[in-house]
């Protein structure tokens, strides 16, 4: 069976007919506007594939149960979420990530690519928490996703510390790389000491440029990152 197919809308959808009766009935100016809206859920619930007793959003935190995952997955990522819905997506993923461990190879990568696909969706002020448990994920498509989300919303206030201190314990690189385009990140670490740690010349320039590019640069860092 099919994702579609699964997912038919309910009873209560006004069918042709319904329509036909309520345009000729002298009441049809009152019950039209209802019916229209009832049709246009019916829609959404048939092109989403999406359940009416359960939100897409609630669906995601047991994507491994779906029998299309990947399509709910691109339906989420595609909606233009509220703040509620933000809210309810971290909760989904916090479950995902709690609970992935335990689930068979197939369905744990399946969850880890969920993860991974809809993290740098939320607002940073929103998904903080969950991404500073990503970035100590034991796997690292996990860790990718924190990545990710940094990536597209920047170090903020307290990241930095995090990520330097991570970088202690794993010496993944790709934690210097995130602070490599932070100058706040740099200016409030050991900048030279961040830069001289980075393996590729690419990020060691972007680190140097985001010093000299910042107003709030001291001379004192630049002239450290620079004889480094």
């Amino acid at each position: 069976m099919s994702f579609h197919d699964s997912h038919i809308p309910s009873s209560s959808s006004p069918t042709w007919s319904e329509f036909q009766a309520a345009m000729e009935g002298e009441d049809y100016r009152d019950r039209l506007p209802s019916m229209l809206a009832n049709l246009d859920v019916a829609l959404a619930v048939t092109e989403a594939g999406i359940s009416e007793d359960r939100s897409p959003i609630e669906r995601i935190g047991t994507i491994w149960s779906e029998s299309d995952p990947h399509q709910l997955i691109e339906f989420v990522f595609r909606r233009q979420l509220t703040s509620n819905e933000d809210d309810s997506l971290v909760v989904a993923l916090t479950s995902i990530m709690d609970r992935s461990s335990s689930l068979p190879p197939r369905q744990r990568y399946l969850a880890d690519r969920c993860l991974y696909r809809l993290l740098h969706k939320i607002p940073i002020d929103k998904s903080g928490h969950l991404i500073s448990h990503c970035l100590r994920h034991p796997r690292k498509t996990g860790r990718n996703a924190a990545y990710r989300a940094l990536w597209k919303h920047g170090v903020r206030p307290g990241f930095a510390e995090l990520l330097w201190m991570q970088y202690g314990e794993t010496g993944e690189q790709q934690l210097l790389r995130c602070l490599a385009c932070s100058p706040d990140a740099l200016i409030r670490l050991d900048a030279a000491e961040i830069i001289a740690n980075i393996e590729e010349k690419y990020f060691r320039t972007r680190a140097i440029q985001s010093l000299l590019s910042s107003d709030r640069s001291s001379p004192r860092s630049s002239v450290n990152v620079l004889h480094a």
